[in-house]
């Protein structure tokens, strides 16, 4: 796929449909990954939420590249969420202004698990499919049952 973001008016994308591949379901796990973009914004509560695309590195060709987002949000309920992201990035030492520019092409390791969505998609009347979504983060190179003394 190729497109011109400098299009004004007409919209103008070359396809080649029959070439892509078919989606593979995402299995929960450990998974290295880099951030790849951060949107901050309010939640509904008017807290700050940085918005966390996560691309994974894991060598399996079926899941490399893949996209999976996390919601960090800024509320004294979900301080061990940002302390466990800056620890695996190693800035558990953090103290200062953040600039969520800041955080592309951090490092870590990811335990994802597909979780049901809320909600109903206005398009089709169902029920969203189940996702990818962060629960935890470790530092890069932890394995096995290590992870879980990381995290406890």
């Amino acid at each position: 796929m190729s497109n011109d973001p400098n299009t004004a008016g007409d919209f103008e994308i070359e396809l080649d449909v029959a070439s892509i591949a078919e989606p593979v379901d995402f299995k929960g796990g450990w998974h290295e990954a880099t951030v790849k973009s951060v949107r901050p914004s309010k939640s509904q509560k008017g807290n700050t939420v940085l918005n966390v695309q996560w691309s994974v590195a894991d060598t399996d060709e079926d899941y490399a590249g893949r996209s999976v987002w996390d919601a960090i949000v800024f509320t004294d309920d979900a301080a061990w969420k940002v302390k466990q992201l800056f620890t695996a990035i190693g800035q558990s030492d953090f103290k200062g202004k953040l600039r969520a520019n800041d955080l592309i092409g951090e490092r870590a390791m990811l335990k994802v698990a597909m979780e049901a969505s809320t909600g109903i998609n206005p398009q089709t009347g169902q029920p969203w499919e189940p996702r990818p979504r962060v629960q935890r983060y470790a530092p890069l190179g932890s394995a096995g049952e290590s992870l879980e003394s990381l995290i406890s």
